[in-house]
């Protein structure tokens, strides 16, 4: 593995319990645009849902970057030849 290929590589860039927020968020505002839709607000409550699924997702999936877009502060060959030298 090269540091090119090392930098293509993607990670997890937001926290988990923030993640675990935005699931719940997400499934709350699903459940509250099912109540709107069944008091006769169709509109709000397809807003909710589709808004709420969209958390929901995020929530799930969260947000993946490569490494070199996590790092392009710090110069990203330099820290992965020092990995490398370690693990070789």
């Amino acid at each position: 593995m090269t540091a090119a290929d090392l930098g293509k590589v993607k990670i997890q860039t937001v926290e988990p319990w923030k993640r675990a927020l935005l699931g719940v968020l997400g499934l709350g505002a699903c459940g509250g645009g099912v109540a709107f839709g069944n008091a006769g607000h169709a509109i709000l409550g397809g807003v909710l849902v589709v808004l709420g699924l969209l958390l929901a997702l995020l929530g799930a999936f969260g947000r993946r970057r490569t490494i070199d877009a996590v790092f392009t502060v710090v110069d990203l060959s330099e820290i992965v030849a020092g990995i490398v030298d370690i693990l070789t």
